[in-house]
Order: C-alpha cells, then structure tokens, then sequence
C-alpha cells in the first residue's frame, strides 16, 4: 500500500473509531438523559478526535508535530478571512430569514422561545435579540472556535492537504463533507441529534448535503485565509448560532435552518458567492483541477 494512502487511512480509522467510542460509551447516553454537563465534556472531547488522528498521521509522514500542524493549517491566517469565518453563519441565518418571509414561511423573535424555555434576560424583544446574537457572536468566536479547531485540523487541514491536490479543491471538499457527516452518523441515528423528528437515513442524507455545502465554504476559507482558522471561526459561530435559528422558524427541522432545505438553499448561496470572490481576488485558486499543488502559494 502507498505510504500516503496508508497514512489516510490511519487517520479516517483513529478519527472514526475514537468518535464512535465515545458516541456509544458516553455521548448518545448522556444525549438520552439530557445531562447537560455529560454532553457538553464528551462533545468537547469528541470534536478533538480528527486533532488526534492528525498528530498520528504526522508522526507516520515523519514530521515533528509540531512542524506538521503548522504544515496543516495551524498557524495564524489572513485576518480578513477570520472575519469573513465568523460572520458567515450571521450571514446564513440573515439569508434564511430573508427568504422565509418572501415564501411566507412564520418566523418569530427566538428570544421568546428562549424566555418560554425559563431564560432570563434583561431586555425583551429585539433589543434582547441583539444582545442575544453578541453573546453568541463572543461565545462562538472563543470557546467555541477553540472546540471547532480539533476537528478543523483534520477536516480543512490534513485531509484537505492530502486530498485537494490530488481531486481538486471542490471535488476534495465535496469528498470531506460526506466524511464529515458519516463522522456524526451515530448522534444522528441512535439520538436523533440535529434532526430529533428524523433519526434516520433521511436526516442524515439532509445532513450530508448541509455538510457538502458548508465543507465548500470552509474549504475556500482554508485556502483563502491560508490557515484553519477561517474555517474554525465560521465552525465555531455556526455551533453558537444553530440553536437561535432553530427558533426563529416553525416547522419541522427538516425544511428550516440551519439544517433543513431552507439552510441548505442558503449555503449554497453563500458557497457560490465566496467561490466567486476566491476566483476574483487569487489566480492560484483558478488552479483547483486534477492534480495541481493546490498549496503551492502558501508559505509554510
């Protein structure tokens, strides 16, 4: 087998295998019994799974971890596209709204729904929104971006550097996304995560087109921002924001945002329009066919 094939291979098996461990040992069981605080530390633990698959797929390249994060993505990038990561999934849910009311769709303020569920909070209505979404904006540009790096090293960082050069940008990102979502198959199907109506091959073919559309976004971001950490901040602000979209839209999940067909509609809006900005602003990225070294202009 070809050392670099084998070497994939190692880390799709240590990222999938420790994932679903700790989905059956601990995760779908806390999931069940709604204990917050299980949930939360297994999730966490979780999301660092592709991080270790990666540090044992550099050490099996022969590169010092260190120096083979670093290769991956894991330094600091362009802070224009930071900001462009962790705006997109406001922008997202901007879209949504936008078209919910143009095809009639109900909307309400999520901040009611949010108080109906025993939140406390110092203002109402949609002064209470705003506050709402800094808080969400504060909380998924920290915490949980530092979350969303454990994942992004291996999904954006070391798979995309072994599969974009030779796939292409957009079938590798395409082939990431499906990987990504066959990673969260057992919360979907054995605890109904993300789509509680839907705990089934239904949900995770929705999923999977969210997750296809959303790895294009990420994946431009990641050579856009020459770093994982474009990709990371939009990962991180789409976990804080996912809860208050899911509120803002009646109806089943499977046809709102940010998961069903309304979220997809979106991302796929957002995908496009980020390729177009990649195609104007970097020639390199017109080089995303076959086999070309689609890192070629980044510095390490």
């Amino acid at each position: 087998m070809n050392r670099r094939v084998a070497v994939l291979v190692l880390f799709l098996a240590t990222a999938f295998v420790l994932a679903y461990l700790i989905d059956f040992l601990a995760l779908i069981p806390a999931l069940r019994s709604h204990d917050k605080m299980a949930t939360l530390v297994f999730g966490i633990a979780r999301m660092y799974t592709p991080f270790v698959a990666t540090v044992l797929a550099v050490k099996m390249l022969g590169l010092s971890i260190g120096k083979g994060l670093v290769r991956y993505g894991l330094r600091g990038g362009l802070a224009e596209y930071i900001v462009l990561g962790a705006l997109i999934p406001y922008v997202l849910y901007a879209l949504s709204v936008a078209i919910a009311v143009v095809i009639g769709m109900r909307i309400v303020n999520p901040v009611e729904e949010l108080e109906s569920l025993g939140a406390k909070l110092p203002v109402g209505g949609y002064l209470a929104l705003v506050l709402v979404m800094l808080s969400a904006l504060f909380n998924g540009s920290t915490i949980n971006t530092l979350a969303a790096i454990g994942e992004e090293i291996g999904w954006r960082g070391f798979l995309l550097g072994e599969l974009g050069p030779r796939l292409g940008l957009y079938p590798a990102a395409v082939v990431i996304g499906i990987v990504w979502s066959l990673w969260h198959a057992p919360l979907i199907l054995f605890a109904g995560y993300n789509y509680p109506h839907h705990p089934d091959l239904l949900g995770l073919t929705m999923f999977t087109a969210i997750c296809i559309a959303w790895s294009v976004i990420m994946c431009q971001l990641r050579i856009l921002g020459r770093s994982i950490l474009p990709p990371s901040f939009m990962h991180g602000n789409i976990n804080a924001i996912a809860g208050i979209m899911l509120l803002t839209f009646e109806g089943d999940e499977m046809y709102t945002a940010p998961l069903g067909f309304l979220g997809l509609a979106t991302s796929i809006i957002v995908a496009l329009t980020v390729g177009m900005l990649a195609r104007n602003r970097l020639r390199y990225v017109e080089l995303y066919e076959g086999s070309e070294e689609i890192f070629s202009d980044v510095e390490y």
